[in-house]
């Protein structure tokens, strides 16, 4: 649609409420719970609406996955006989939600480009990309109340999240990309009690991204099930490209990679028992994942694919632990 006194383009508003069944099986894990955000969005202002819409409120497992990374940073670099800083946990909290919706609104102006979509709600792209700006700026001054070195390496992630939406077009393996934008707030949360960044956070970030890499795998399977064909093509991801025999091997090694990369992690940063029983349990469900796999079988790799959104809640629960016992024994 055109404005035809301003030439703007006027962007469209799908409904954000659906039905259980309407929604693609790799959101109805979380399908109650972003419909009560829904209803939440439904009783605000009519003007707020399209601007809650844009930023993907309603997304709620996305905002948790930049959320989890950001926790479990502030977990592992709390220090012997501490309590884990609860006012830092809700300032990430606040900036993973106006991240969250940045990234929102970078993705949908570029698909609008590449797919032929606009983005929701009916605001122009002007209105959205200052809407854009303002939730930068906000995430931005949270964490300045934190400290100014976790302030700047979400600056630094910035340019990753705007040009995202282009990488996932033209790259072979763009779960790379989601995965290591997605876990930065590992360093943030580490360096928002430490004051910096050291080998011990780096490794816990790479063994975060390998989860994340483990999930989105497993997601592109499903992705190209429910693929339409009218949309723009994207390239292929590896994993899909791979075979089904050879992504087995790929997620056996992320697994192993991922155990050894986060033990390590506790190790430098002297974690406890239940830190180093939480990750071996997750190295046991990860592996027996990969053993039942059914690639022959959509519905068998969509519920895989379903359990694994939040497998940093096995290495967040062992990690809280640890802190606890930590602050109990010291």
């Amino acid at each position: 649609q055109i404005n035809s006194k301003t030439s703007e383009i006027i962007i469209p508003v799908p409904q954000i409420v659906q039905s259980f069944e309407d929604k693609p099986p790799s959101d109805q894990i979380n399908s109650k719970r972003s419909e009560i955000v829904a209803k939440f969005i439904a009783i605000t202002p009519a003007w707020m609406q399209p601007y809650l819409r844009l930023m993907k409120l309603d997304h709620t497992e996305t905002t948790y996955q930049l959320i989890h990374p950001a926790v479990g940073g502030i977990l592992l670099a709390t220090p012997k006989g501490h309590w884990p800083r609860l006012m830092h946990i809700a300032l990430f909290g606040v900036a993973g939600i106006l991240l969250r919706g940045t990234v929102g609104a970078v993705t949908d102006l570029v698909h609008k480009d590449f797919d032929g979509k606009k983005t929701p709600g009916e605001i122009t792209d002007r209105n959205a990309l200052m809407f854009m700006a303002l939730l930068t700026t906000g995430s931005t001054c949270a964490l300045l109340l934190v400290n100014m070195y976790t302030s700047s390496l979400l600056l630094c992630a910035l340019p990753l999240a705007f040009v995202w939406p282009y990488l996932s077009h033209i790259t072979l393996w763009p779960e790379v990309w989601q995965a290591t934008l997605t876990n930065w707030g590992c360093l943030m949360g580490f360096s928002a009690i430490q004051g910096q960044v050291d080998a011990a956070s780096g490794l816990y970030y790479l063994g975060c991204t390998i989860l994340s890499l483990y999930s989105y795998t497993l997601g592109s399977y499903v992705a190209k099930e429910f693929e339409n064909e009218s949309e723009t093509k994207k390239p292929e991801s590896l994993g899909v490209a791979l075979g089904p025999q050879n992504t087995k091997y790929l997620l056996a090694a992320l697994t192993g990679t991922g155990y050894i990369s986060m033990s390590v992690a506790g190790a430098m940063t002297d974690q406890t028992v239940p830190f180093y029983c939480g990750l071996t349990c997750l190295a046991v469900y990860m592996s027996k994942n990969i053993i039942s796999l059914k690639f022959d079988d959509p519905r068998n790799i969509e519920t895989k694919y379903q359990e694994t959104t939040n497998l940093q809640q096995y290495s967040l629960g062992g990690l809280f632990l640890s802190v606890i016992m930590r602050k109990l024994l010291y």
